[in-house]
């Protein structure tokens, strides 16, 4: 007969023997299914295993079978043995073990304030994602703002703060969840533990409000150089920080009172008194214009473009008759359009390219932009999803060479790299109308930036990115999506099958080259190849250049080929011999 002593059991948690203390739940439950406790056993093994999906499995068989007494009476029993066990693990420093048990106790009772804040230290002691920290941060915060919170343990409460604000990492959610125990009344000024702590929250909130200055969010700076204030008001950087955003906000009364608070042995302090000396006066205006400038930058290379066009708007108040203030403008706007699928935003972009034209007539890239806006509102009114434009720059010139085939039955695209589809929605809206039209498209989804090259959720967002944007083109029954290597993949493929191949995978030579010698027998005669990122180069290898590769098969098929259009980025050749 098979051991079922209880002793045996415990034994096994406490040695960490997981799988054999399943197995010997498991058997218990056999003998004896009546008794409750096999199964609250049987869970910890599995969650302690890392099987937690299971484990709560387990659980929720009990406890959604008894009735509302039951229910809370087993639901204490279990919660009872999981914080036992909870207490043993971080009485040994065993994080990892810890973490997936304070976890379940947060999904039995989601309103249990200090074991929040007890799991809210395990993320952060563990690092797991910020995402995650913050999302129990603001767990945290609406517990505190609904005041559902009983007998707070305040030295877990003052340890977590002290954490948080520790280092050079502060979670977005950390300073909101310290105003939130403020406002709250949870700590004590006098507290020289809890004093301490303000004074680095309130260097936090100091630095986290230049950073907003920094990107142009000026009211949300002026908020937090405020929440500075009121933590530590003995600090001549914060008020010289506060009198900057609120400066750049026009407010210049407020701004003065806190840049006269600047001493003399700060090193803000000139500064500080040439701003002073400008308050109100032309060389105001230049300064505010350099620092929505330089605001406009960051965002612009963070492609924050909804931020981007509310700078613009600023600048535009300081510069209502220069070209480049209406441009800046509608750029951020035709950007925002297309990233955040805003077809009103793009539509209001092409009143500020027509003013900056009507300002600067030889304005070309207002004028291209322009151009490409009727399609773009289609583009967004149907919801695409792309998290790079690699492809408008071109689509003036795939307009001209490619309106011969629009519409025509039987159609066949080849397109060698994907990424999110954008090109591939453009020529199902565009060319590949007809019914019987169809397009192959080919992909590694690896072809990522190189930093995430080796992410795979990177790879799995641009291959869903695709798969989405296929759908909403409404034209998925005409596509053909084959994952893989293209060198192996176009051996597999009909000959002499296709009107247009687009190249625009690998941007190594070597690679171009095989996928143009590889898709030339694919191609009918009379039909189009389209090579992309012929400027593209790799500065310390000129051997791998993207342009050495095409130029080869260029070279090598020179007279089976007319080149129809030479761009600086995109080569358009038409095959007139076999």
């Amino acid at each position: 007969m098979q051991n079922t002593n209880p002793q045996q059991g415990l034994h096994y948690l406490e040695t960490q023997n997981y799988p054999e203390a399943i197995a010997f739940y498991r058997r218990s439950i056999q003998t004896n299914p009546n008794e409750i406790s096999h199964y609250w056993y049987l869970g910890l093994a599995q969650l302690l295993l890392g099987e937690a999906t299971e484990a709560m499995e387990t659980w929720n068989r009990i406890i959604s079978g008894g009735s509302a007494a039951q229910y809370e009476a087993w639901r204490s029993q279990l919660l009872a043995l999981l914080f036992q066990y909870t207490t043993g693990r971080e009485t040994l420093g065993d994080w990892d073990s810890a973490l997936p048990l304070r976890q379940c106790i947060h999904t039995l009772d989601p309103t249990d304030f200090n074991n929040l804040l007890a799991l809210i230290w395990l993320y952060a002691e563990l690092e797991v994602s910020h995402a995650t920290l913050d999302r129990a941060l603001s767990a945290a915060i609406e517990l505190l703002r609904a005041k559902q919170y009983d007998n707070i343990n305040n030295p877990r409460l003052v340890n977590l703060l002290a954490k948080l604000v520790s280092g050079n990492c502060v979670y977005a959610k950390s300073l909101p969840f310290f105003t939130a125990c403020c406002a709250e009344n949870l700590l004590h000024p006098q507290d020289a533990t809890v004093l301490s702590i303000s004074q680095r929250y309130a260097i936090a909130y100091s630095a986290r409000g230049q950073q907003l200055s920094n990107i142009g969010e000026f009211d949300e700076a002026v908020f937090h150089f405020n929440k500075a204030l009121e933590l530590d008001a003995n600090v001549p950087r914060i008020h010289y920080n506060l009198g900057m955003a609120l400066f750049s906000q026009g407010n210049s009364r407020e701004a003065a009172q806190h840049l006269q608070n600047v001493t003399a042995t700060e090193p803000d302090y000139h500064t500080a008194g040439m701003i002073l000396e400008a308050m109100d006066t032309p060389k105001a205006r230049e300064i505010l214009l350099t620092i929505y400038h330089k605001a406009l930058r960051r965002n612009w290379k963070a492609a924050q473009y909804e931020r981007m066009a509310k700078i613009a708007r600023s600048l535009l108040s300081l510069q209502p008759h220069e070209a480049d203030s209406y441009y800046h403008l509608a750029l951020a706007l035709y950007y925002d359009g297309i990233f955040a699928s805003k077809p009103e935003a793009i539509a209001e972009s092409e009143g500020y390219f027509q003013k900056a034209l009507e300002l600067q007539v030889d304005r070309e890239e207002a004028r291209f932009r322009l151009a490409t806006l009727p399609y773009m509102k289609q583009f967004a009114a149907k919801g695409y999803s792309v998290s790079a434009d690699c492809f408008t720059i071109v689509m003036p010139i795939w307009e001209e060479q490619l309106k011969r085939f629009a519409h025509v039955p039987n159609l066949n695209v080849l397109e060698i790299g994907c990424f999110e589809g954008m090109a591939s929605c453009w020529l199902l809206d565009n060319l590949l109308t007809h019914e019987t039209a169809r397009i192959t498209c080919i992909d590694n989804f690896e072809g990522v930036v190189e930093k995430k090259k080796q992410d795979q959720t990177a790879r799995e967002s641009v291959e869903e990115r695709f798969d989405g944007n296929i759908e909403k083109s409404g034209a998925a029954q005409k596509v053909k999506k084959r994952v893989g290597n293209s060198q192996e993949l176009l051996r597999s493929l009909p000959l002499n099958a296709y009107h247009i191949i687009y190249i625009d995978g690998s941007h190594f030579a070597s690679d171009v080259l095989q996928d143009a010698v590889l898709s030339w027998g694919l191609l009918k005669q009379g039909g189009v190849m389209i090579f992309d990122d012929y400027n593209f180069k790799f500065a310390d290898h000129p051997q791998w250049n993207t342009g050495r590769g095409i130029d080869a098969f260029l070279t090598v098929f020179e007279d089976k080929i007319q080149i129809i259009e030479r761009g600086e980025r995109q080569i358009f050749l038409e095959k007139i011999a076999p």
